[in-house]
């Protein structure tokens, strides 16, 4: 996988977009005008990789790293996959969950699946995209449109949409 994403996305390897981590917990913070960043504080982590295994996980920063405001097309923030799972993440930055700010998220994350999709081959991965909120909701809103934007990714794409701060990787 990695030797497909460097092919295929050169900037990768100039732009530092690419790292590993085997921390338990892996914590991501977006600062919106740069690429995504690994800190170590919980509380200031937009979102939240679990790794009970400890395995050795790939983060790959996307928007601000492998495209910049000037690609021409929207891209999620963030990516993390080890030998099985690929995991894309757009976290909004707002505190609501409104319709426009889900349809935007849904956009960004089908135009980042687009382009990955025409150049690496996913066939040996289950595929995740996630719309993480900034801020912790109590208990999960699954809204009639996120019900038909999880089949309409799952059947164009084949990957599975979810929305949620943290990600486990098993």
């Amino acid at each position: 996988m990695i030797d497909q994403l460097k092919t295929y996305f050169p900037q990768i390897v100039t732009n530092v977009c690419l790292w590993k981590s085997n921390k338990s917990r892996i914590f991501i913070f977006d600062p919106k005008e740069n690429k995504i960043l690994e800190i170590h504080s919980e509380e200031k982590a937009n979102f939240t990789i679990e790794n009970p295994n400890l395995k050795e996980i790939n983060i790959l920063a996307i928007d601000k790293c492998i495209f910049d405001d000037d690609s021409g097309h929207k891209k999620c923030d963030f990516a993390a996959f080890d030998n099985q799972t690929f995991v894309f993440v757009e976290i909004k930055d707002t505190y609501k969950r409104r319709a426009d700010k889900k349809k935007n998220a849904k956009a960004q994350l089908e135009d980042t699946i687009k382009k990955f999709q025409n150049a690496i081959d996913f066939s040996n991965y289950k595929v995740f995209i996630i719309i993480s909120w900034r801020y912790k909701p109590i208990r999960p809103a699954i809204s009639t449109g996120m019900q038909q934007a999880a089949f309409y990714f799952r059947e164009n794409f084949n990957v599975v949409l979810i929305e949620g701060n943290q990600f486990t990787f098993n």
